[in-house]
């Protein structure tokens, strides 16, 4: 009855016009999921102008991934890792430059190995630390005391001993955040990719100020993005996965089990059982 429902859906929407339904993380697609999917890339899409696309990570790809790529009317294409031109030009974004230090950008390049979320990661970490700061001509300079300024930007580069993994470079922008930051961050981990400012709020147990001031600082150093109506995300899925695997197995529990009282004492008439079935189970 929900495959049903959901192909009748998508033909009614297909009426008004041709249509575009874009799916992100399908290395985590669950096997209802999936089997929509393969009814919709077997059946649906040849009758309907409906155009599905799908992302997934190629070093995740699961045995339904592998199936659904075989049938009809479904095509893959593998989208390489950035080049060192791509990740020139993300750093000069970033640092709203025309051009980026060349140096930087093959040093980055080589440690990044193609992922763009650790060129923004090493630039954030960079900047953040006040390793990587603007001078007076509005160029970009190295800092730091313990390196030889006079030395090549690669080498200084290599002497700010900056990690060299994703995971090791996250960690490090979450040991210098305040134990209410952390705090914050760690709880929003529990409540998912996605959560609601005020269940995050209660769940937190701090006041209305505190949470205000503390929300507001996770979202200037882009942790958080806004998504809409008092609702918030984490700006990429590394970084809720790396602070939920950051809790302890105990506290984690604890945590779970918070969340979900707090989502039966807010709910006013019907509460989200599948939140509440997720956070129970945990706990």
């Amino acid at each position: 009855r929900v495959l049903g429902a959901v192909v009748d859906t998508l033909t009614l929407l297909s009426r008004r016009g041709a249509m575009v339904l874009l799916l992100d993380d399908l290395q985590w697609a669950d096997d209802l999921t999936m089997a929509l999917l393969t009814l919709v890339g077997t059946d649906l899409v040849a009758k309907v102008p409906l155009l599905v696309i799908g992302s997934y990570r190629s070093d995740e790809r699961s045995a339904g991934l592998e199936s659904l790529c075989t049938t009809p009317h479904v095509s893959t294409r593998t989208i390489g890792r950035l080049t060192e031109a791509h990740v020139g030009s993300m750093i000069a974004d970033m640092l709203a430059v025309q051009v980026a230090p060349q140096d930087l950008v093959r040093f980055v390049a080589e440690q990044a190995v193609g992922n763009p979320f650790f060129v923004t990661e090493y630039l954030h970490t960079a900047v953040g630390e006040g390793l990587l700061r603007r001078n007076r001509h509005g160029g970009w300079e190295l800092v730091d005391r313990a390196t030889d300024n006079a030395l090549p930007w690669r080498a200084r580069l290599t002497a700010l001993g900056l990690p060299g993994t994703l995971r090791a470079m996250i960690e490090r922008r979450f040991s210098r955040l305040s134990p209410t930051l952390r705090t914050l961050l760690l709880q929003a981990a529990v409540l998912g990719k996605e959560f609601d400012g005020e269940l995050l709020r209660v769940t937190s147990g701090q006041d209305e100020r505190t949470h205000a001031d503390a929300l507001n600082e996770l979202l200037l150093q882009q942790f958080f993005e806004s998504a809409g109506e008092n609702r918030y995300r984490f700006c990429h899925d590394k970084l809720r996965e790396v602070a939920y695997e950051l809790i302890s197995v105990e506290q984690r529990r604890r945590l779970h089990l918070v969340a979900a009282e707090k989502l039966e004492l807010a709910a006013t008439a019907s509460p989200d059982l599948r939140q509440l079935a997720n956070h129970y189970t945990v706990a």
